[in-house]
């Protein structure tokens, strides 16, 4: 049975709400200028909470509206759930003065399957609340950390991701495959099995040079098989 993947608000996600104090300290910019603010007096916010509230509970609110935003619109990757993929991912971006959002990047990722979602759900967002300095709308910047967890964070072991990988060769999913090989490398990068699967589906689609790569690494390694395609794919000597 498949794990249950959620995504939660990681605690930087409250930076622009604890820090306001320190607006005037950075205060620096022009707030004509294109140069986006980092603090402001008032920070952008998700929208949907009521104007007539407290500072405090409007930011409460805007936590709150925004876990629900993410809760109904982001999906686990289901590659990412099958190979046991976690860690949070801290996506940037500017609030316009409009309430858009632009210049979207990642910060900090474990994996681009987790980084490819956030990525996808950040543009999905309706616009913001926009900062605000001196009573004027600025563009500021934002940090917005997504963890994704499973229910079991428990790892799943690079042999059981290969042969994850093996059965999407059989069912001709080879760009999947190739996922699963990385990641299974990544996590041990001297599995020889990983490297040789790895070179068995470039060399189903077609991608001699990359397969010859994946064999001679695996050959390194010690796997005889892929000596022996090194010399007949590639014309090389395995070591």
């Amino acid at each position: 049975m498949k794990n249950i993947g959620y995504v939660l608000l990681g605690w930087m996600a409250c930076v622009g709400y604890v820090q306001q104090g320190s607006a005037q300290k950075i205060d620096t910019l022009s707030l004509t200028g294109d140069e986006p603010f980092v603090i402001v007096e008032n920070m952008p916010r998700f929208p949907g909470c009521d104007e007539g509230e407290s500072v405090q509970e409007r930011d409460k609110c805007a936590l709150g509206k925004m876990q629900e935003f993410l809760v109904k619109h982001i999906t686990y990757p289901a590659d990412a759930m099958e190979m046991g993929i976690t860690g949070t991912v801290i996506v940037s971006f500017i609030v316009e003065r409009d309430g858009s959002l632009s210049d979207i990047q990642i910060m900090k990722q474990v994996d681009s399957l987790l980084a490819d979602e956030a990525i996808r759900v950040v543009k999905e967002m309706p616009k913001w609340e926009p900062g605000i300095q001196r009573g004027k709308l600025v563009r500021t910047k934002f940090m917005l950390p997504l963890r994704f967890a499973l229910d079991d964070d428990a790892p799943t072991p690079p042999e059981q991701i290969v042969n994850m990988g093996m059965k999407l060769v059989e069912e001709g999913e080879h760009d999947r495959a190739i996922l699963y090989f990385n990641e299974a490398i990544n996590r041990q990068p001297d599995l020889a099995q990983a490297h040789y699967e790895l070179g068995h589906a470039y060399q189903l689609k077609g991608e001699t040079e990359k397969a010859c790569e994946a064999f001679a690494k695996a050959a390194e390694l010690g796997d005889a098989d892929a000596r022996k395609k090194t010399e007949d794919l590639c014309g090389t000597k395995g070591k």
